[in-house]
């Protein structure tokens, strides 16, 4: 063999694995998203995503729900990221997308759109709408 050959197998080779390296990549059938309800007040829960939650929620770190129907509580919990939330939030850390109910207490809270009252006057709110305007306007 002439050293061109060499030459030409020492770049023709590492291309070829990667070629084939790729191909057996394949992509995985979807997979359903799991659904996960809780029906009853959750207590020191830690490290959860859920779907919806209908309870309260009391001195939980680290949860991640779509959809809560209750109240924060508990000077203990934070770190949740919630969606949407109808409730209020009376002690505790969290982050809600829409939050229909009050800021009763709480540090660390931050709402991006707040149909309610913040009566502590110490969350991060983006938006602010009255209920009363929020219920003519049908949410």
């Amino acid at each position: 063999m002439s050293l061109d050959t060499f030459a030409n197998l020492r770049y023709t080779l590492p291309v070829l694995l990667i070629l084939l390296t790729g191909a057996q990549c394949t992509e995985q059938p979807a997979e359903e998203p799991r659904v996960e309800v809780v029906t009853s007040d959750l207590y020191r829960d830690k490290n959860q995503t859920y779907t919806y939650v209908r309870g309260d929620l009391e001195d939980c770190r680290n949860l991640s729900i779509r959809y809560l129907e209750g109240d924060i509580k508990g000077h203990k919990t934070f770190g949740l990221q919630i969606e949407v939330m109808r409730g209020n939030i009376v002690d505790g850390q969290a982050k809600i997308n829409v939050l229909h109910g009050d800021i009763v207490g709480g540090k660390g809270v931050v709402v991006n759109l707040l149909i309610g009252e913040d009566f502590t006057g110490q969350a991060k709110v983006l938006k602010q709408i009255d209920p009363a305007d929020a219920e003519k306007a049908g949410f």
